[in-house]
Order: structure tokens, then C-alpha cells, then sequence
């Protein structure tokens, strides 16, 4: 059964307004402290860019390290390991698991020993959380490919094998599975998929996962969760991984993903490695609901000022921050945000020296990030990669039109008035999600949804009808792009 907040008092109401303006006295101090750091290293900064650059390079091999940070998880992992070591066997010699015994006390090494002493066990007397108990397993291990895996996951035969075959290309930085929730249905369940993005409102960074077809030449993800994904193991430790700056945890995946797609290195989904993931919520029974969330928004905002580095955004994360604090207050509370806001003060040097780094290495600016790796069709069109014929996407809010083509394709539809999004953003949602080198909007309703987005977009031909005649002239067109 789905809870429901209580109703704010009109006087706790009057409160949270009043407060919001003082948010101001965190952002604005902040914003100027990370423009006059970037002033100040810009000299350095500008040096660092005229340095020659080391040609980007594949892994040497596919042989994978496994790492799988556990705190009192050995029911867990007694799951998880026999369908990992299936999936290991399928990919060949030469891989390793290896299990970061996080300072259980619930016999994780014994039974290890007993009954997996085919699994490496990195031992630590105390539990140093998801960050140092991964930064453990990384000095540890010794493969071309690094694959970070949750302890409760269960993996499918191919899971391994689908995400080393990706690896060749000398920009592709990471590779993740595709996530299947056994409760997914449930209203109160947390949904992941694998299929990420990152969406910037009013200066705010959005996570969201998302659902689509996984017919794209290629899947794009704006960030590789830390639960199934593999990495190429030299490029992850340039960037440092997981970075000491998140600790405990909550983030970091975020963070060196952004970076990575910064340094003009790609993440790709792999829709044929399949995980199951229970979702335990380790951390909430370490630290406790509310201190999650602490955590959870603390290391968000560390994150903005540690990898965006695009002024303009900047500035409007700034001027936007009592907004932005007041709509997330009304999931968290604003004592919540307060707090996380604080924390992140006395971490904050550290970021805006490491963002130096980040101005000092980049290829791809921040903009250009939000555009392909959140976009499918932005992401193929900047590969070269096309489909085997023109795929069409149909929009429309009333009945679903019969279309009419003159050649051999591709057709998805999507309803825009189904579900409790708007049209608008049930648009958005699927322009991002679908590959398409043709948009049809078959009726007013997806007109009116999609004028901004239509007149904004150069990845697509758009037609507003569904004219034979206006079809055939617009696939025209799209055979004319796809040469």
C-alpha cells in the first residue's frame, strides 16, 4: 500500500517560504567561490589544454575483474554466485571475481572459503561503504575490463559475454546491463532499467531511468550505475573512479560517468546482459532513511560544482536554487535539504580544485553531453549509424492514424495522452528513447505537444501530416540525410 505525506500546516507552509530566500545565502557565496577558483587556475588551466594528448586506446583484452562490495550480504551472495559463475564460464578463461568482505560479521569469509574459494576475497576490518569498499576491490584486481556488480543481483548466462563484446572501439569508456526489478509492478517499487539520463531543468540535474525499444543501432546511457557495468579498467582509473570526494557512497557512479562523456569517451547499453536486481537497500539499513536522502542530495550538488563546468547552467543553478530546493522539499522536507546543503560546504574545496581537472581535460562541452547522451537518435547520428531501413516515429493524441509509406520501414507509435505524464513531456520521453529518422505528428494534439521540440530539433525530418504525398516527399528527404 502507497503512503501518503501529510498535509503541511499553513503555518509550516508559511515557514518553508519564508526559509527558501535564505538558500540564496548558500548559492551565491558558492557560485562566486567556483567562478573565482576557475578565474584563478584558468592560466593553468589553458596550459594543460596545449599539452599533448595520448591517443585514446581500447583494452589490451577482455579479461574481467568482478568486484562485489558486500556488508553482511553471504544470504545474498549464495544467490548470486552460481549464476555469476555460469555467466563467467560462458565468456572464456582468464576472468576473476573478487568479494570485498566489507567488515561483515555474519561469516562472509568462511563461507566463501567453504563454498565459492573459486572467488577472490578482499577482506576489510572495517566496513569503509560503497565507495571505499570499491576503491578496495580495484587495487585488487588485476583485469583489462573492470565490472562492478551489487550483491544482490542475479545475473543471466550471457551477462558477461554481452558486456565484453562491446569493447573494441578505443572511446568507448563504459558498458551497461539491462536491469530487471522482480516487483517492478508494484506502485511503491523502485524502477531501474539500466537506461539512464540526465536532464537539466532551471540548473537542476534530473536522473532518471527510463523504458524504450532496444532496436537502436546503439543505446546511449548519461551515466553507468555502479551495480552492472563494465568499464574499460584503464580509463576508469585515469579518472580516478570512484572518487574519495563522494564517501559513503551516493553519486560517484554519476560523477565519472559525466566526466568520462567530458573526456569525449562514449556508454553504451547493452540490452542482451540481463541482471535481476532484488534492491535490499543496503544503505538504508546502515544509515537510516533520512540520512540516505542527506547523502543522496549532498553528493548531487557536490557532483554539479565537480563536473559542470558550463557557466551558463552554473548560473542558473544558482539563481534557481530556493525553486529547485523548494519543489525537492516536498519529497524530503526542507530540513533534509538544509542539511545536505551544509555538509556539502566543508567538501566543496576539494571539488572546485578537482573540477580544474575536469575544465583542463575536456573535449566535449557540457551542452553537447546533455544532447547525445540522453538522446538516441543525436547519439547514432554522431557515430555514423544508421538503421537497415528509415525508422518512423508516430505521435498523435487522439486515434491512432494508418500510415500509408511508399517504401519498406520501420514504424513505432506512441500515444501521447495515455498515462500520467503530459503530452509534452510523453513527446520528449520519446524522442529520446526512439531512433528515428522520421517523425510523424498525426493529429493537433501531437502538433501542440511537439511545436518547441519540432522547431528546436536538427536530428530529425519532421511532417505534421498524414498525407500520402507529405510521407513520401519527407522519406525523401530522410534517405538524402541517411547517405
Amino acid at each position: 500500500m502507497r503512503q501518503t505525506r501529510p498535509i503541511a500546516s499553513p503555518a509550516g507552509a508559511l515557514g518553508s517560504a519564508l526559509a527558501l530566500p535564505l538558500f540564496w545565502g548558500f548559492a551565491l557565496p558558492v557560485g562566486l567561490a567556483a567562478l573565482l577558483v576557475d578565474l584563478v587556475a584558468t592560466p593553468v588551466v589553458l596550459l594543460a589544454r596545449r599539452r599533448p594528448r595520448a591517443p585514446d586506446r581500447a583494452p589490451a583484452g577482455r579479461r574481467a575483474s568482478i568486484v562485489i562490495p558486500s556488508w553482511n550480504g553471504r544470504e545474498l551472495l549464495a544467490a548470486l554466485l552460481p549464476t555469476l559463475r555460469v555467466a563467467m564460464q560462458r565468456a572464456g578463461d582468464g576472468h576473476e571475481a573478487l568479494v570485498v568482505d566489507n567488515g561483515s560479521d555474519d561469516g562472509t569469509a568462511a563461507f566463501l572459503a567453504a563454498e565459492h574459494p573459486w572467488v577472490k576475497v578482499v577482506r576489510l576490518e572495517r566496513n569503509r561503504f560503497y565507495v571505499g569498499g570499491i576503491r578496495a576491490g580495484v587495487d585488487a584486481a588485476r583485469g583489462d575490463v573492470l565490472v562492478l556488480l551489487n550483491n544482490d543481483m542475479r545475473v543471466e548466462p550471457e551477462f558477461l559475454v554481452a558486456l565484453l563484446d562491446r569493447f573494441g572501439a578505443p572511446d568507448l569508456f563504459a558498458v551497461t546491463s539491462r536491469i530487471e526489478m522482480p516487483h517492478a509492478e508494484e506502485a511503491s517499487a523502485k524502477v531501474e532499467t539500466g537506461r539512464t539520463r540526465i536532464v537539466e531543468k532551471k540548473g537542476l540535474l534530473r536522473f532518471e531511468q527510463v523504458l524504450g525499444p532496444d532496436d537502436a543501432p546503439a543505446i546511449p546511457v548519461a551515466w553507468a550505475g555502479g551495480g552492472s557495468t563494465a568499464y574499460d579498467f584503464a580509463k576508469f582509473r585515469e579518472l580516478d573512479g570512484m572518487e574519495e570526494l563522494y564517501a559513503p557512497c551516493y553519486a560517484e557512479d554519476a560523477s565519472v560517468s559525466w566526466l568520462a562523456w567530458k573526456r569525449g569517451w562514449r556508454i553504451e547499453y547493452a540490452p542482451q546482459s540481463v541482471v535481476h536486481h532484488l534492491h535490499r537497500a543496503t544503505s538504508t539499513r546502515v544509515f537510516g532513511r533520512s540520512e540516505v536522502e542527506v547523502l543522496d542530495r549532498r553528493n548531487r550538488e557536490l557532483m554539479f560544482w565537480r563536473t559542470i563546468t558550463d557557466w551558463r547552467i552554473a548560473l542558473a543553478h544558482v539563481l534557481w536554487l530556493p525553486w529547485n530546493v523548494r519543489k525537492e522539499a516536498r519529497r524530503t522536507g526542507l530540513l533534509v535539504q538544509a542539511k545536505a546543503l551544509v555538509r556539502a560546504l566543508a567538501r566543496l574545496p576539494r571539488a572546485l580544485r578537482l573540477r580544474q581537472g575536469a575544465r583542463a581535460t575536456a573535449r566535449r562541452p557540457d551542452r553537447a553531453i546533455l544532447r547525445i547522451a540522453n538522446d538516441v537518435t543525436a547519439y547514432c547520428r554522431s557515430l555514423g549509424l544508421t538503421g537497415r531501413v528509415p525508422q518512423v516515429l508516430v505521435l498523435h493524441v487522439d486515434r491512432a492514424p494508418r500510415l500509408t509509406l511508399p517504401v519498406p520501414a520501420q514504424t513505432s507509435t506512441v500515444a501521447l495522452g495515455e498515462g500520467p505524464l503530459s503530452p509534452v513531456e510523453r513527446a520528449r520521453r520519446a524522442l529520446a528513447e526512439h531512433y528515428a529518422d522520421l517523425v510523424v505528428l498525426a493529429d493537433d494534439g501531437a502538433r501542440a505537444a511537439t511545436a518547441a521540440l519540432s522547431a528546436a530539433d536538427r536530428e530529425r525530418v519532421w511532417v505534421a501530416s498524414t498525407d500520402p504525398d507529405a510521407l513520401a516527399q519527407a522519406l525523401t528527404r530522410c534517405a538524402a540525410r541517411r547517405r
